[in-house]
């Protein structure tokens, strides 16, 4: 009966160090596929849009790229000096294009308003709002 006892026991331990291993795996195959995600365009161009709209300027700084960071930073000195208050806006994806580390999203908002486009460029990996000059020559 002993001997019995001590296989049962064996065989849970090994059983036990099988699922331990399992789980290692399964956990890094989580944290590479979760540290792999980059979020779509139209995903950060809603971020930033809400995040202006509302005047949350340091929170739209994350979702664009330098210059059009250098931009916030005068809209915000400009909001501050003109007491304007933010709207509360809905945004409607109509379009997105996406041609290698450039993308365009097109939108419209809950105002009526005419169909407008953010431009977002791959920074590092990461789509970022890009309101450089060349996206600025293109609106008009």
């Amino acid at each position: 009966m002993e001997t019995g006892r001590y296989l049962w026991l064996k065989k849970i331990k090994r059983v036990k160090q099988q699922c331990g291993r399992n789980f290692l795996l399964l956990f890094v195959v989580f944290l590479v596929v979760a540290c792999s995600f980059t979020a779509a365009p139209e995903d950060v161009a809603l971020k930033f849009l809400d995040a202006t709209a509302e005047f949350r300027f340091e929170e739209a700084k994350e979702y664009c790229d330098e210059d059009t960071a250098k931009f916030l930073d005068l809209a915000a000195g400009y909001i501050k000096m003109s007491n304007e208050q933010p709207e509360s806006l809905d945004f409607f994806i109509t379009e997105t294009e996406i041609d290698g580390d450039k993308a365009s999203v097109s939108y419209t908002t809950s105002k009526g308003t005419d169909e407008q486009t953010v431009y977002l460029r791959k920074v590092e990996g990461d789509w970022k709002v890009s309101m450089g000059k060349e996206n600025l020559e293109k609106e008009q």
